[in-house]
């Protein structure tokens, strides 16, 4: 981010956490990258004051996951992800007058059925009454090329923790 703001390296905080790509929202993990050292003295400072301070699980997870064995991870994982995307899109298709807004960044689908001319409340019967879970995906990921998520991921800490 400095190189596209260089100009406002005196107020550019940048936020970043694993926790979404990784599924460890309750990890309470995140990074804060403060370039400006007067604006960084500040907000450790605030930090500290609402009694916050660094997560040391926190800091061994960031360290894990950007590890070369977390990059594999996550690189195998991106395929399992957009296989369910594609099956959840190929369903939405079905649906004459809906209008899937494209995934940026995320596994979360917002979907527009203005299209469809059913009214608000028959839209939410519908969904609340017959959406659920999917089927199993059409396009299998082996076990030998996909662990399950925990699995890989719990191999990744050991690694890291047996250290």
């Amino acid at each position: 981010m400095p190189l596209a703001a260089p100009d406002a390296l005196d107020r550019l905080i940048t936020l970043m956490a694993t926790t979404k790509t990784f599924n460890l929202a309750g990890a309470h993990i995140g990074n804060a990258i403060i370039p400006d050292p007067v604006l960084r003295d500040a907000f450790q400072t605030r930090m500290a004051a609402l009694g916050i301070s660094p997560n040391s699980f926190g800091m061994f997870i960031a360290e894990a996951v950007h590890s070369p064995d977390g990059v594999e991870w996550l690189d195998s994982l991106m395929p399992y992800v957009d296989a369910n995307r594609e099956i959840f899109d190929a369903a939405l298709n079905a649906i004459p007058g809906d209008r899937p807004m494209p995934l940026e960044a995320t596994y979360l689908s917002w979907v527009d059925f203005r299209g469809t001319g059913l009214a608000p409340a028959e839209c939410t019967r519908r969904i609340e009454e017959t959406a659920g879970p999917a089927p199993p995906t059409a396009k299998p990921v082996p076990e030998t090329e996909m662990q399950s998520e925990t699995t890989a991921f719990t191999t990744v800490l050991r690694r890291f923790s047996c250290r």
